[in-house]
C-alpha cells in the first residue's frame, strides 16, 4: 500500500505537526521544515512546505484516489511515554481524512530487532545528529546499502548524489549535492518528518561569552563571569 504515492503524501499533509509539538512536546520540538534540521549546514528553509504544511482536505481528496484495500496502515513505535501519545495523534489524524489506523507497540531493544527485518509498514524513528553534516541525516538513513535505511528507500539518482558528496572536496558544491539529494528523497515521500527536537541551556546572568556550535555543545575556555 505504502508504494502508492497518494497515499504516503496523504499521511504527510493529514498530520497536524504544529499541534503535536505544541501539546506533547511542549517546549523542546519545532515543526520540521525537511530531513536535516536546522543549524545543520544544508539545511533549506521551508524545504517540505509542499509536503509538510497540514491541510486535511488536501489529504481528504488524496486518500479517495487510494484503493480501498489500501486505506489501513499499521503503525508501529516503540513503547513508553511520549511515543505512545504521538502515535494516539497521527493515528487520530489519518482517520480524520479516511485511513483506517492499526497501533502496534514493542518495547526498544524488540523494535530494533523488528525495523531491522523490514516488515513493518509505518513507524516512528527518532535520529539525532553526531557530526555537524547533512550526511548524517541522508546517507544513514536513505542510502541504498546503510543498515539504518529501514524504510527501503532505494534511488540510484539519490545514491549517486550522496556518493558525489562524499568525494567532494568544494564544502560549496558538497552541500549543493546534498540538497539535490534531500529534494529527491522528499519528492518520493518516504517519510513523514513530524519534528526537530531543541536543546535548551540555563547559565547564571553572571556568565558570559558562552558560543554554542551546531551541535549544541561549547568550549569552556572562552566563558567568563562577569564582575560583581
Amino acid at each position: 500500500g505504502l508504494k502508492n504515492a497518494d497515499l504516503r503524501t496523504a499521511i504527510n499533509r493529514a498530520i497536524d505537526r504544529e499541534a503535536i509539538a505544541e501539546n506533547i512536546y511542549k517546549q523542546t520540538m519545532q515543526p520540521p521544515r525537511g530531513i536535516v534540521p536546522a543549524g545543520m549546514p544544508g539545511f533549506q528553509q521551508n524545504f517540505c512546505v509542499r509536503l509538510c504544511d497540514f491541510s486535511p482536505s488536501v489529504a481528504r481528496e488524496l486518500v479517495q484516489k487510494v484503493p480501498g484495500k489500501f486505506r489501513t496502515v499499521t503503525l508501529e513505535f516503540n513503547q513508553g511515554k511520549p511515543h505512545a501519545d504521538v502515535a494516539k495523534a497521527v493515528k487520530a489524524d489519518l482517520e480524520d481524512v479516511g485511513l483506517t489506523v492499526r497501533l502496534r507497540s514493542y518495547p526498544f531493544s524488540k523494535y530494533l530487532g523488528r525495523l531491522s527485518d523490514g516488515t513493518q509498514q509505518v513507524y516512528r524513528l527518532g535520529w539525532i545528529a553526531e557530526f555537524p553534516t547533512p550526511d548524517v541525516f541522508l546517507s544513514s538513513l536513505f542510502k541504498s546499502d546503510s543498515p539504518d535505511n529501514h524504510s527501503g528507500f532505494t534511488s540510484a539518482k539519490v545514491d549517486t548524489l550522496l556518493e558525489a558528496a562524499h568525494s567532494e572536496p568544494s564544502e560549496n558544491k558538497r552541500l549543493q549535492d546534498y540538497v539535490a539529494a534531500e529534494r529527491a528523497i522528499l519528492r518520493q515521500a518516504p517519510i513523514v518528518p513530524i519534528g526537530t527536537f531543541q536543546t535548551h541551556w540555563a547559565a547564571h546572568k553572571k556568565v558570559q561569552d558562552v558560543v554554542f556550535d551546531q551541535m549544541g555543545g561549547f568550549d569552556a575556555v572562552g566563558i567568563s563571569l562577569a564582575a560583581r
